[in-house]
């Protein structure tokens, strides 16, 4: 692959030179330079051959960018929604300009990249909205959106594109290898549950009676502050949240808070709402003696209205509480995306093909840097536990052949352990979770047989298949010198198998 990616680059500097312009000028490009510079590293290798290849992987690698091209270019957006408007509406002059135009991928199968993707997450999910109004509960489902969320999850229809063009299948409409094996590459959303925006008022209601007499002034006859009842509106909004997703690359795990308070405020002043007279009093003022001209004398009683008014008032606060998401914390586990390789008929091997395809493409700066991790066999953050501290009978422990312990290990005269050898892989699994006699596998004295033992022991045994992998009597040999009882069924045997494991369980 080393040799292959070098001959793309060697006739991408070849192409890409003619294009380079000065001051609307081309520039004379030294291809002796090129070409002796390439011969140099690789020159054990006959030109024409690097010819060949490299006109064939340098056409696929640049067809995907020149698509990507051609499509922002004929709609003048990066949207994929105006793009696959476009393509849905052109005509027969435009569906023929266009296959003339672009290589290795058709207008129909664009569309149904782009189909995969818009398929790929969720947009919306349903949850309970409940009201309780001062104790009076209601209920109802209602539409939560969360396509912000998840959108950081999508599978890119250019990933899904360029697997489907590299492994040439992007011009036949019908043939649905790639776009069948994505489904490998969906990511599994988990969305924690009973996680609530909660926005409650409360509020206090009381009335106040004063007495305005002309003559005392006002005095307050009773207030009700003290006694008012709380009555509160409360609305739980729910929240699509995540608890974890389960990506192509691994797992991204979140942490749930819960109950965060936003928003406490203190009982607001009271606020009058209405004020009223209820009744009206008259009360003796003064007593005047009156003097007739007669000289008699009598007594004149003046009286004063004493109104009695009745104010309410209210005073409210406000509380806004929620739960929130943290994280994530990312577990690298590329098992799913290596299920879609395979799906799709491609190779671990063959990566560096794919990167190159998705260089310049958008959308595609993480998958390049998973890529590299699978490239360079970084697993650094799989958890996969003290592998040593394997006990319980029965307990089948996890072993994965890309892991950093072994997976670079050469497996036979081709391939290493993390591109060939999930055969020892799964028969170390086996042998360590039944608990068998390791002692003749057992060659670092560690207490398991782990996948490089047990890959040692099919190369030395010659079960080792170049080219094609690990012969099956591999796994009746080893599983008896484990001490295990081994049998073995043929495909069709299937239901004995199924009958077999029905009876562990």
């Amino acid at each position: 692959m080393g040799f292959l990616i070098s001959a793309i680059d060697f006739f991408k500097n070849l192409v890409v030179a003619k294009r380079k312009v000065v001051n609307g000028e081309e520039i004379k490009v030294n291809y002796v330079k090129i070409i002796r510079k390439a011969l140099g590293k690789y020159i054990v290798w006959a030109f024409i051959i690097i010819l060949l290849f490299g006109t064939i992987l340098y056409s696929i690698t640049f067809a995907v960018n020149e698509t990507w091209e051609y499509l922002t270019k004929l709609t003048n957006s990066t949207d994929i929604d105006v793009i696959y408007d476009k393509l849905a509406n052109m005509t027969e002059e435009e569906r023929l300009a266009f296959e003339e135009t672009i290589a290795f991928v058709t207008s129909e199968k664009i569309m149904k990249y782009i189909d995969k993707e818009r398929a790929s997450v969720p947009s919306e999910i349903y949850a309970t909205k409940t009201i309780n109004d001062d104790g009076n509960i209601s209920t109802e489902q209602i539409s939560v959106d969360i396509s912000a969320l998840s959108s950081q999850y999508i599978l890119p229809w250019q990933l899904i594109g360029a697997m489907d063009i590299i492994t040439f299948n992007g011009m036949d409409n019908d043939n649905t290898k790639v776009l069948d094996a994505s489904n490998y590459a969906i990511s599994q959303f988990n969305w924690a549950t009973d996680t609530t925006r909660d926005e409650t008022k409360y509020w206090k209601t009381w009335d106040v009676v004063t007495k305005v007499d002309p003559k005392k002034g006002a005095s307050v006859v009773s207030d009700g502050e003290d006694d008012a009842e709380e009555h509160f509106y409360q609305v739980k909004t729910p929240l699509g949240l995540l608890d974890s997703v389960n990506t192509c690359f691994g797992l991204y795990q979140y942490e749930i808070k819960q109950d965060v308070v936003l928003v406490d405020e203190p009982y607001s002043a009271r606020q009058l709402v209405e004020k009223k007279l209820i009744k009206t009093k008259k009360v003796l003022d003064h007593t005047e003696t009156v003097h007739h001209s007669d000289g008699t004398t009598s007594t004149k009683k003046h009286y004063r209205t004493v109104k009695y008014y009745k104010s309410t008032y209210t005073k409210t606060r406000n509380t806004l509480i929620e739960d929130q998401m943290v994280g994530p914390t990312f577990t690298f586990n590329p098992t799913k995306f290596i299920q879609f390789l395979n799906a799709s008929e491609y190779t671990v091997d063959d990566l560096d093909l794919l990167k190159l395809c998705l260089e310049s493409m958008p959308n595609t700066n993480n998958i390049l840097d998973m890529l590299d991790r699978i490239i360079e066999g970084d697993y650094g953050d799989l958890d996969f536990g003290a592998i040593g501290g394997i006990s319980g009978a029965g307990r089948i422990p996890l072993f994965h052949q890309w892991d950093t312990r072994w997976g670079g290990d050469a497996y036979g005269s081709s391939g290493t352990i993390a591109t060939s050898g999930c055969g020892p892989t799964s028969a170390a699994m086996v042998i360590t979770g039944l608990q068998g006699d390791i002692s003749k596998l057992d060659k670092n004295n560690d207490g398991i047989c782990d996948p490089r033992e047990a890959a040692t022991y099919s190369v030395s045994h010659g079960y080792r298949v170049e080219g094609v992998g690990t012969s099956w009597d591999y796994f009746a040999d080893i599983g008896k010198t484990a001490g295990l009882n081994v049998r073995q069924y043929d495909v069709s045997q299937y239901k004995k198998v199924y009958e077999e494991l029905k009876k562990e369980m």
